[in-house]
């Protein structure tokens, strides 16, 4: 046991059992002066100035949010929170940085008796225990998406992502990015950095880029979402003749839209730009594959029947094995890496999995008031009895109360037909729009930028436009048709376990089903049908 001291001024006392290690640091389990379980990893070469310096900024940022997000017990509860940071810096009398400290992973990413639920465990038909069904495997790669978004909305490159640093959990989908202290701004580009053998951008490959850059990570998580939709859909890679190979694993059925985001971000090895970003990935997914209070079951049958197929030519493949060996064949299971951070980058180095074994963490007690976190993109909750068509977590805006006169005003809503309405078919493409300039101008100025369409409601009475922001935020915005000397509102919502609710000025607003109900100080609530635009 040796005890270190951060560039914060806390001390650690370091275990000298080794957690695991990797080509480029080793992992102790070490405690803060406060009784707090963090991880010491040490790197095999210290860092220079310039590390030390985006370090530096980067334990800032960290320590901030995972003490918050600690007090709150709200750890991997939001984008932000759901990033591996460092929150500590550990330097020689040179100023050069020795290695940093880390959070554990949070406990509902482990396994039993096994490391950390890493993402070849969602992608792998072979995979011991078996992925799980599509709307789980859905879930997670939002959850992915919105952490990746953040990282994109605050111009952060990861440089590795790749299956060993995503761990994820199934009740509820949640994810964790690990391999976190190597984040670099955008600009300027990268010039050193890892990558992980199957999820290197073509353009590395032929060192038309000397390292990953914000492009790159656009890549890795298209290519995250290819194998984890889709379930072994094979490598893509230069072939002998130096050509380029399209990918091709996708079931009959699929979201058309969907289809044409998975070309725009694989079909051309040389693409940037024209690689869809995280937000437009969140719109095109929840288009696909959810409707209503739940997700569209005929889109998850596509991918639950494809899945079937993979893990059935695994099954023939392996009874072929035993009748051939006359021996039972062994089960193959993806090799996990749950390292919770990344190693100081290296120019040109390609790394293959190993495995570290990270503790469980935990949560302490709160201690004062949490920051308000980023929100993660709504999941649907669990479907109700009797089916809906009409999702309280996304489709439906809260009731606009405008104030004008001698009187107040409020939404009167159509009651929408739903007993004949038929869900759309899965065919159907997303619309990825740009939040309209007349709602993002009442946006927070850091939460405008990246924004994107919903949905737009129209009522006898009322025009309302629903966006999301780049941190997974909902912003619920509402005017009278035609009136605008009586103004607009633009609110937050929260969630709850069947819809949403939101306050302004006194008045409530809550979201169940197909319903609004208006909450009027000091007078009967009033409930109303919604109706979507179009």
């Amino acid at each position: 046991m040796k005890q270190l001291t951060g560039t914060t001024g806390l001390r650690y006392a370091v275990s000298d059992d080794l957690l695991g290690s990797g080509g480029e640091a080793k992992l102790y389990r070490c405690t803060d002066a406060r009784g707090n379980a963090r991880v010491y990893k040490k790197y095999e070469k210290p860092g220079g100035r310039e590390t030390a310096a985006r370090l530096g900024k980067l334990q800032r940022i960290g320590l901030d949010i995972v003490q918050s997000a600690e007090r709150s017990r709200t750890f991997a509860d939001s984008p932000s929170s759901s990033i591996n940071w460092p929150i500590d810096l550990v330097q020689d009398t040179r100023g050069r940085v020795d290695g940093v400290i880390l959070p554990l992973i949070p406990a509902q990413f482990m396994q039993p008796s096994r490391p950390a639920r890493t993402l070849d465990f969602l992608t792998l038909a072979r995979s011991v225990p078996p992925p799980p069904d599509a709307k789980v495997r859905v879930g997670v790669l939002i959850r992915l998406c919105n952490i990746i978004g953040y990282l994109q909305s605050q111009h952060l490159v990861h440089g590795d992502v790749s299956a060993k640093n995503i761990v994820w959990s199934a009740d509820p989908p949640q994810v964790y990015l690990i391999d976190c202290d190597g984040l670099q701004p955008f600009h300027p580009a990268p010039t050193k950095g890892v990558v992980t053998i199957g999820w290197e951008d073509p353009r590395t490959v032929r060192k038309e880029i000397p390292a990953h850059d914000q492009y790159s990570d656009r890549y890795a998580l298209a290519l995250a979402l290819y194998r984890g939709l889709f379930l072994n859909p094979g490598r893509l890679a230069y072939r002998n003749d130096g050509s380029w190979p399209k990918p091709a694993a996708f079931p009959p059925g699929l979201d058309p839209g969907l289809r044409r985001l998975f070309g725009r971000a694989l079909d051309d090895p040389r693409a940037t730009d024209t690689r869809p970003t995280a937000n437009e990935w969140v719109a095109a997914l929840t288009s696909a594959f959810i409707s209503g209070s739940g997700y569209r079951q005929r889109a998850l049958a596509v991918l639950d029947a494809h899945a079937q197929e993979h893990r059935d030519a695994y099954a023939r493949s392996a009874r072929q094995t035993v009748t051939l060996t006359g021996g039972p064949a062994a089960a193959i299971a993806p090799n996990p890496v749950p390292s919770p951070g990344a190693a100081a980058p290296t120019r040109g180095r390609v790394r293959t999995p190993q495995t570290l074994v990270v503790p469980q963490g935990t949560r302490p007690a709160p201690t004062t008031a949490p920051r308000a976190p980023q929100k993660f993109h709504p999941l649907p909750q669990p479907p109700p009895k009797r089916k809906r068509n009409v999702a309280a977590w996304v489709l439906v805006p809260l009731v606009l109360l405008a104030a004008g006169g001698t009187g107040t005003v409020w939404f009167e809503h159509h009651q929408r037909q739903t007993s004949t309405r038929q869900e759309a078919p899965p065919s159907a493409p997303p619309s990825v729009t740009a939040c309209p300039t007349t709602v993002t101008s009442h946006l927070p100025a850091d939460r405008r930028q990246g924004a994107i369409l919903l949905h737009h409601y129209l009522t006898r009475l009322h025009d309302i436009t629903l966006c999301t922001t780049s941190d997974g935020a909902i912003y619920y915005h509402g005017e009278v048709r035609d009136k605008p000397q009586l103004g607009s509102i633009t609110v937050l919502a929260e969630r709850t376990a069947t819809g949403y609710v939101a306050r302004n000025q006194g008045y409530t607003y809550t979201i169940h089903g197909s319903q609004v109900t208006v909450g009027l100080p000091d007078r009967k609530s009033a409930s109303y049908a919604l109706v979507p635009a179009g």
